[in-house]
């Protein structure tokens, strides 16, 4: 029994693993493409498109990893039906429950793996990305850019709320220091009470920013109230201000979601909510990201029961396109429920979860039939 085993996971091991290159040759060639106009008609350099397109890969391989493992499933299982070993399989002692143990094994060899993909390298890739990306320009947002970016953060003493204010950062440079940054402040009622200018603002540690070549314009509520122009101006060299803000949530708001590891995501979340913003997107893809590997079992269950059918003549590259429709099916599901969750409000927990489900109680039931 135990060297079918091992004949059973090396098969799908291998098949899986030949399938993800097919994709990543694919994905990386679609990525060359995608490069190739922004390169030609702007002032980057052509040596930069191989690293982008390596350091992409990561990404390929966690969002590709739940069809791969679908894909290559169901070509063993099939041809195992095709040539009758699975059959031998059974007659041998190896029953329908053995077999699910072999397929979660592997699953979970490869949910590991995904997870560890997920956590670390990815956002480590995408931050190298955006350091190859940053070679030819001075800042992550172009000073040309009249909007800038916009953040609304919270004003603390004593840990007590006193009020909000909106910031707008016209560059941030790869170390995380800001430069051309306006800070518009109001207290509870809603009343402006200061406006900040500065050049530069460089991060020292715990939630601590210095700002240089200052001017700050302080106005009382009863000014702000009556719109009387009598208003104090300081100009200084330099100033010191707390803020919610680090260089991490900053290139967290810069980054996509999708790439962020799920303690950044946490992190960001908490952040918004202090801030006192809707975190329900973040808060879904978070959950996404932690229920995201168990897709794989998921992809296992649905290619068992392509074990149970038999069919000749171009059997196999029939179940394999099946397979390729369920995978799509599946992608298609998850986006759908995520679209629906964020219009509708649902649990981020629900929204996550409900797509495997659904496709999980779907195989136990197709395989229950067909066996």
């Amino acid at each position: 029994m135990k060297v079918l085993q091992r004949y059973f996971i090396s098969e799908i091991l291998k098949s899986v693993l030949f399938t993800l290159i097919v994709f990543l040759v694919l994905f990386s060639f679609l990525d060359l493409i995608s490069n190739l106009s922004p390169i030609i008609h702007s002032s980057c350099k052509f040596q930069y498109i191989f690293p982008l397109i390596l350091l992409s890969v990561p990404r390929h391989i966690y969002e590709l990893m739940p069809l791969a493992v679908l894909i290559g499933t169901i070509y063993v299982l099939s041809k195992f039906a095709a040539h009758s070993e699975f059959t031998i399989m059974r007659i041998s002692g190896m029953s329908t429950m053995m077999i699910i143990g072999i397929l979660s094994n592997i699953a979970l060899f490869f949910m590991l793996s995904t997870a560890l993909i997920g956590e670390f390298v990815i956002p480590t890739s995408s931050e190298y990305i955006q350091k190859v990306k940053l070679r030819n320009d001075a800042t992550l947002i172009s000073r040309r850019s009249n909007t800038g970016l916009w953040i609304k953060d919270v004003i603390r003493v004593h840990k007590k709320v006193i009020g909000s204010r909106f910031i707008k950062i016209q560059g941030i440079f790869p170390n995380g220091n800001l430069i051309d940054i306006k800070l518009y402040e109001f207290d509870k009622k809603r009343h402006m009470v200061a406006f900040i200018q500065a050049d530069q603002a460089n991060y020292q540690r715990n939630h601590t920013w210095l700002m240089t070549n200052v001017v700050e314009t302080n106005f009382s509520n009863k000014t702000a109230i009556r719109g009387n122009k009598s208003v104090t101006v300081n100009k200084l060299p330099s100033k010191t201000l707390m803020l919610n803000l680090t260089p991490k949530i900053l290139f967290s708001i810069r980054s996509d979601s999708k790439n962020m590891s799920a303690y950044s995501l946490l992190s960001y979340s908490q952040y918004l909510a202090i801030s006192n913003q809707h975190t329900g997107y973040h808060d879904m893809v978070l959950y996404k990201k932690l229920v995201y590997p168990f897709s794989i079992f998921v992809m296992m269950t649905i290619a068992l029961p392509f074990s149970y059918l038999h069919f000749r003549g171009g059997g196999i590259s029939f179940k394999v396109f099946i397979g390729i429709m369920l995978g799509i099916s599946f992608y298609l599901t998850d986006a759908l429920f995520s679209h629906l969750g964020l219009l509708n409000n649902w649990p981020p927990s629900l929204t996550a979860i409900l797509p495997s489900a659904i496709f999980l109680l779907a195989s136990i039931i197709a395989t229950r039939k067909i066996q």
